[in-house]
């Protein structure tokens, strides 16, 4: 094969040099922002974290440990879908370039107390086969200042280190890759998480 048609096809099946599988953003929210999504997820009914698929869901400390509440799709939250389903469109397009980016599930807050965390999971099946949903970028904001707790860190294998987030920080990264919320040996974590959804993989 000619050498100048095999550095053509070479260079034709790169990733563009702008994706992105991982994406931090500083100062996501303001402070006054975060105390208000903080005050909506302590004034919702809290839920035990469950661990599973579409089919199965199962509650294991071992595995998950942490108070979580969906924020619902009614009026007195539209803001926060607006802003979100907002933001992602021009996230996706200038970083992930997934096929149809949408929001189908509600925000999640959640709560790390005194040994909570989250072991290593991806956050979308690779295989898709019990997925309800097809994740395609997942979220996680944090909601108060790090020095309220101690440990608590996120982590990404693909970077295998923690990603550090300040308060009002986001992190926007593909759903299948694995991370970890670390065990809070002190005080308590509070976070927002949000997945977005599309059509599968192609």
């Amino acid at each position: 094969m000619d050498d100048e048609y095999k550095m053509k096809i070479e260079i034709d099946n790169r990733e563009p040099s702008w994706k992105r599988w991982i994406l931090p953003i500083e100062n996501y929210l303001l402070p006054e922002q975060c105390d208000d999504l903080i005050r909506i997820g302590r004034s919702l009914p809290p839920e035990q974290s469950q661990i599973g698929d579409a089919k199965i869901q199962s509650h294991d400390t071992k595995i998950r440990k942490s108070a979580i509440t969906f924020i619902p799709p009614k009026p007195e939250y539209k803001f926060l879908y607006d802003r979100l389903l907002f933001d992602i469109h021009k996230i996706n397009r200038d970083h992930f370039n997934f096929d149809n980016i949408g929001m189908v599930e509600a925000p999640q807050y959640s709560e790390y107390f005194k040994d909570g965390h989250y072991s290593w999971h991806p956050d979308s099946e690779m295989n898709g086969v019990n997925n309800a949903v097809i994740r395609k970028i997942s979220m996680t904001l944090l909601l108060n200042d790090p020095s309220e707790y101690e440990g608590g860190d996120f982590e990404i294998l693909e970077q295998g280190k923690k990603i550090p987030l300040k308060r009002g920080d986001a992190v926007f990264f593909a759903s299948f890759l694995i991370h970890r919320v670390t065990p809070v040996t002190k005080g308590v974590r509070q976070s927002l998480v949000q997945w977005f959804t599309g059509t599968p993989f192609r």
